[in-house]
């Protein structure tokens, strides 16, 4: 548990340099849900579903980045 409380600044940028990642999704839907699900997208509802959901996770892991960016 200390070693964890020790590192946790480069825990928290490390996913959320991962976790941003996911703003390949909302530029491209379709490769993106292949990669990751290994499904096909269906309709336009699904791809602005698609996109929606990779650019708010995106901006989680913006969010984990900017916080523990020292000032």
């Amino acid at each position: 548990m200390r070693w964890i409380v020790a590192k946790i600044n480069w825990i928290m940028l490390t996913s959320g340099i991962l976790t941003g990642t996911m703003v390949y999704t909302a530029f491209a839907p379709e490769p993106a849900v292949r990669v990751t699900f290994r499904e096909t997208l269906e309709g336009s509802v699904a791809e602005i579903v698609v996109r929606n959901w990779g650019a708010w996770i995106a901006l989680v892991g913006g969010m984990l980045v900017y916080h523990e960016v020292p000032r």
